[in-house]
Order: C-alpha cells, then sequence, then structure tokens
C-alpha cells in the first residue's frame, strides 16, 4: 500500500479480476455440485423434486427472492455439503 491515488485503469483491472475469480468459483462450485449429484440418483431425485415443487409453487418461475429461495432447502445442504467437501 502505497497511498497513491488508484488510475481508472488499476480500478478496471481489479474489478475483471474480481469478475473472473468468482465466475472460476461459482463454475467450480456447480460443477462439483452436479458430479456429486450424478453420483448420488436418491439425493439428485430429491433436489429436483424439491425445485419442481418450488417452480410448481411459483407458476412456473424460478425463485426470484430470498423468501423463494429459501424454500429450497434440500438444494441448500447440498451446496453446504460441497463446500464442506472440497475445504
Amino acid at each position: 500500500m502505497t497511498g497513491a491515488a488508484l488510475s481508472r485503469f488499476d480500478i478496471n483491472l481489479a474489478l475483471r479480476e474480481m469478475m473472473i475469480a468468482g465466475q472460476d468459483t461459482t463454475a467450480a462450485t456447480v460443477t462439483c455440485l452436479l458430479s456429486m449429484l450424478a453420483a448420488n440418483p436418491e439425493e439428485l431425485r430429491v433436489v429436483v423434486a424439491e425445485v419442481d415443487a418450488v417452480v410448481a409453487a411459483n407458476g412456473g418461475g424460478l425463485p426470484s427472492t430470498m423468501a423463494e429461495a429459501a424454500q429450497l432447502t434440500e438444494l441448500d445442504h447440498a451446496m453446504k455439503e460441497v463446500d464442506h467437501d472440497r475445504l
């Protein structure tokens, strides 16, 4: 840390790096989740049934609020399992 002002280029570079890092993390997490679900067909059926039920209750639309997303407890558990296994 030099205390020097950041140029527009420096700010753009930092933002691009954060976005790419976030995309890589998301892609890796989704890849691991799908791989784990493919290896566990019963859990896959449970998660798919839950997503289908929430979508149906939402008139066919995907969850778009935190309250609607909070209904996806099985999916949340599966995601947490992925995070746990990746540590």
